[in-house]
This record gives structure tokens, C-alpha cells and sequence, in this order.
């Protein structure tokens, strides 16, 4: 998780993106599951995952469980390589 005075910075989706990249390296993944909240779907759904199942009240009350997945088909894998090198420091930028 990323405190809350850095969202917005786009801090969090580089995290998720250079941990999408690593996994997408391994062929021999199909797909990636997680679970989250509602308050949090939507940073997920933008980088491709897919709602498979809500429970609400499923952390507590109030606070519905997300369970979701992307598939790393190829052009998923596509998609990851093209965000994550977007994300990556301009030459002269700190690292």
C-alpha cells in the first residue's frame, strides 16, 4: 500500500506495474489473482484486472472483499511491457 499523501503520483502504479512486468517474464504464468476493496477495484481494473467475485462485507462491515485476475495472455503481456517501460526513468531522471 501506498500512504494516502502519496496518492495520486502515480507511485502505487509503478509498484504494480514493475511486479505485473516480472511476473509477465515467466511463461509459465497464466494469471495473476488478488483481492481487495471496493475503494481500491478501480486502480486495478485501469491496469487490466478483472472483477471474479465480490463479497460484501467481505473484511468487515461496510468494506466489501474484491477478488480479482488478469490473464497474461500475450497481448496482456504486451500491454505490461508497454506500460512498465513508461514508467521507467528518463535518461538523467534519479532512479
Amino acid at each position: 500500500m501506498v500512504h494516502r499523501r502519496h496518492h495520486g503520483g502515480g507511485l502505487g502504479k509503478r509498484l504494480l506495474l514493475e511486479r505485473l512486468y516480472r511476473l509477465a517474464q515467466y511463461p509459465e504464468v497464466a494469471f495473476i489473482r488478488l483481492d481487495t476493496s471496493q475503494h481500491t477495484c478501480g486502480f486495478f481494473e485501469k491496469l487490466g484486472f478483472a472483477t471474479i467475485k465480490t463479497e460484501p462485507n467481505g473484511y468487515a462491515p461496510g468494506l466489501d472483499r474484491y477478488d480479482m485476475q488478469l490473464w497474461l495472455e500475450p497481448a496482456a503481456r504486451d500491454r505490461i511491457r508497454a506500460a512498465w517501460l513508461q514508467t521507467q526513468p528518463l535518461q538523467g531522471e534519479p532512479s
